[in-house]
């Protein structure tokens, strides 16, 4: 199966990897960003979004899922205190 690179650079993104531009195309920083996924996910760091890769993506996509929903409870609920912005 072949992914679509404006999703793969997408899930880069929110995932903390600088693919560059959410543009469509495989260049050189999308590939420096895939492989930089991949050495932290403990995979094969090949530049290529495969099935070992995209199941770690995944992983990876619904943990960073969970911890922006935590913050944006947070982040509606004013923070530590609200007395800090005073």
């Amino acid at each position: 199966m072949a992914y679509d690179v404006k999703s793969i650079q997408e899930a880069l993104s929110i995932l903390g990897k600088n693919p560059g531009s959410v543009d469509g195309a495989m260049g050189p920083n999308t590939e420096n960003a895939i492989k930089a996924f991949q050495k932290s996910a403990g995979v094969a760091a090949d530049g290529i979004v495969g099935p070992n890769t995209a199941t770690k993506m995944a992983e990876a996509l619904g943990k960073a899922s969970v911890r922006a929903a935590s913050l944006k409870g947070y982040f509606e609920g004013g923070g530590a205190s609200a007395a800090d912005d005073m």
